[in-house]
């Protein structure tokens, strides 16, 4: 049985061991349910702590890393992220993770936040309102504005909006390469999130995992559990390697609730990996 199976009144238990490894990170993301007792959380983190300040620098850069790549997030905000969270340097973010001291929700909570340099006066931002999400634009009044259907923005992603003409303002991903092809710079304008969105926005996922039986119903029954919406799912099996390739839309209403699922999806058996899609090209 995994690890996050709860016992049951007269459940007998054959308990493994090995003489090698340790306790996994995952094991503390409440999300998860590894653990019910703040002992056990106590424990756990006191176990990393006792490592290497390198080891655990190199477990949280690679731990971060991944969940950056993972999430589409651009690469470049871990330093702003760093800073707002007021470390010397990344390497110590990254032994702070590691270590169990600084918590991933922590770090990427810090990365949308980031406040402009003092010496950058901030321009004027006007609140809009797109299909139910408040965002703030400058400049700009009574344009015609939608999230871009390329990069598919969620709450949480550095935006910047570009002006199309006889379109309005599309909001784009920062890192969205179709706003970085085009040299005519003078047409985009500064966005950001509002206080608190209200709207979901659609976001793609891919799963790969080894096929097996009823490996779609879990996925989309982890979907279910937490009230994700699914707007589009398709499958696709390679022979050779008996490797199925899983495309679905779902709704997500921020960053954070996609790192959920995307952790949950990934705990299930057979699955090998689980991305989120960052199209390159796309039509204005």
């Amino acid at each position: 049985m995994p690890l996050t199976y709860v016992l049951k009144s007269g459940d007998q238990v054959d308990i493994l061991t090995t003489k090698v490894g340790g306790p996994s990170r995952d094991w503390l993301n409440p999300n998860l349910g590894y653990i019910k007792s703040s002992k056990a959380h106590s424990k756990i983190l006191s176990w990393f702590k006792k490592q290497d300040k390198s080891k655990n620098m190199e477990q949280g850069r690679d731990l971060i890393e991944k969940e950056v790549k993972r999430l589409g997030i651009e690469k470049s905000l871990i330093g702003k992220a760093s800073q707002k969270l007021k470390y010397k340097s990344i390497e110590d973010m990254y032994a702070a993770i590691g270590s169990g001291d600084l918590k991933q929700v922590q770090f990427f909570n810090a990365i949308p936040g980031y406040e402009p340099k003092e010496e950058e006066a901030a321009p004027e931002l006007k609140k809009i309102d797109i299909k139910g999400s408040n965002v703030h634009i400058q400049g700009v009044g009574n344009l015609m504005s939608t999230f871009a259907k390329c990069c598919k923005p969620v709450p949480g992603d550095p935006i910047v909006g570009y002006v199309t003409v006889g379109r309005g303002v599309t909001i784009h991903r920062k890192d969205c390469m179709n706003v970085h092809e085009t040299e005519q710079e003078k047409r985009t304008i500064q966005v950001e999130w509002g206080a608190k969105p209200q709207s979901v926005f659609p976001v793609d996922v891919e799963v790969y995992a080894y096929d097996r039986v009823d490996l779609i119903r879990d996925v989309t029954s982890i979907l279910s559990n937490e009230k994700i919406y699914l707007s589009g799912i398709h499958s696709h099996a390679n022979p050779s390697d008996n490797v199925v390739k899983i495309v679905m839309t779902i709704q997500i209403g921020n960053l954070e609730m996609l790192g959920v699922i995307m952790n949950k999806i990934h705990q299930l058996p057979n699955v090998i990996e689980v991305k989120r899609v960052v199209q390159e090209s796309h039509k204005k």
